[in-house]
């Protein structure tokens, strides 16, 4: 289980998506007016990870083969075969 939990981690690239969260909080933190509500923060802040996540989830897919050809990225998931595109 740890293995997937860290391959998961890989895929969604959720260091640089919480990066890009707290950047767009920070954005909002120096809008002028009234603060929004808590709820509207955390949504915003879920949003744009999970976003982010996507994107990045979308890259190992698209790039799989490119990635099986070059030495910093052969051993991503969907290159070593750990995950696999489509349904099970």
């Amino acid at each position: 289980m740890r293995a997937t939990a860290g391959h998961i981690y890989t895929v969604l690239k959720l260091r640089i998506g919480i990066m890009i969260a707290v950047c767009a909080l920070a954005g909002l933190a120096v809008t002028p007016g009234a603060a929004p509500p808590a709820w509207q923060i955390a949504v915003l802040g879920l949003a744009v990870l999970l976003s982010s996540a996507s994107a990045g989830a979308f890259n190992h897919y698209v790039e799989r083969d490119p990635d099986a050809k070059m030495a910093r990225t052969r051993n991503r998931p969907f290159v070593t075969g750990r995950f696999r595109p489509g349904p099970p």
